[in-house]
């Protein structure tokens, strides 16, 4: 989330999309000030600071 605020973070935020469609390759990322925009069609998934713990724990739970 941190990066998502941070002005200067442009080569930080372009390789966290990349690893993201990896790992979500049919949505488009597309990052907010406060929070992470999955989109597929007309589906949208919101990823902010409510549920961002619970994003991380999987992540980790999957690459751990």
């Amino acid at each position: 989330m941190m990066i998502m605020q941070e002005k200067e973070a442009k080569d930080k935020k372009i390789a966290t999309q990349k690893v993201l469609t990896l790992i979500f390759p049919e949505y488009k990322i597309l990052f907010t000030p406060n929070s992470l925009l999955f989109q597929k069609e007309s589906e949208t998934i919101i990823v902010d600071s409510n549920n961002f713990e619970l994003f991380q724990e999987v992540l980790r739970q999957i690459f751990c």
